[in-house]
């Protein structure tokens, strides 16, 4: 006689709803981890400026990240000595100020920008997960969409006449940002080990019997005998 066999039943949807955990898990975590990379080396504004001369430019503002503790505006172009640094006198002097909006026109943002050589120097731009060009100005993180940037220059720099300057927004992430990537790491490694557990516990069964289990029926106790009379 056969039945169902409750417990390797249960067993096996225990591992099976562990497993489909893990596996979802993990994938948030890769995903989560992936979204991180691309905000390390994300531009979310780019544009080309002469800083010789006062003017005004608006471009898109793309923002990917909400969770940076701040973002930089940073300038990266022929200015580089032979050691790979910028000089600091190429930018003194330098003032403008960058305004972003967001699609209703409403202001964000508005931070003024004013390059000396105290503020050229030790930038915290440039520190940690940060890196490229000298940071001009930072300004704080902002919600997540499509946004433009208006960059005003007041006051530019004589010696740069004649030179494009590439000018960019860059996230200032100092790792924190991956907890993330942690927690959901650790659920999927924890329900991991409770499917690997389970399978283990119901694969034979499976494997011998299925779903079914054998019931031995009990013979019946003998008659008894009739007393003697």
């Amino acid at each position: 006689m056969r039945k169902l066999a409750k417990a390797r039943l249960t067993g096996g949807v225990i591992a099976c709803t562990a497993i489909c955990v893990t596996l979802f898990f993990a994938k948030l975590a890769f995903d989560y981890q992936h979204t991180f990379r691309g905000w390390i080396s994300a531009h979310p504004m780019e544009v080309m400026l002469d800083l010789s001369r006062p003017g005004t430019v608006t471009v898109p503002f793309h923002q990917t990240c909400s969770v940076s503790h701040g973002e930089g505006v940073f300038v990266d172009g022929g200015l580089k000595d032979d050691g790979e640094q910028i000089p600091q006198a190429e930018l003194n002097g330098l003032s403008g100020s960058i305004v972003i909006q967001n699609a209703a026109d409403e202001e964000i943002v508005a931070r003024h920008f004013k390059v000396s050589e105290a503020t050229l120097s030790d930038s915290p731009g440039n520190s940690g997960l940060v890196s490229g060009g000298q940071m001009l100005v930072e300004i704080p993180t902002f919600s997540q969409g499509e946004y433009t940037a208006t960059i005003t220059i007041e006051k530019g720099v004589a010696a740069l006449s004649g030179q494009t300057q590439r000018l960019y927004a860059k996230y200032q992430l100092c790792g924190l940002e991956q907890i993330p990537v942690v927690v959901l790491g650790f659920i999927s490694f924890c329900a991991g080990v409770v499917g690997l557990f389970a399978l283990v516990a119901v694969l034979p069964g499976f494997l011998r019997s299925g779903i079914w289990r054998e019931v031995i029926k009990a013979p019946p106790p003998p008659e008894s005998q009739s007393e003697e009379t």
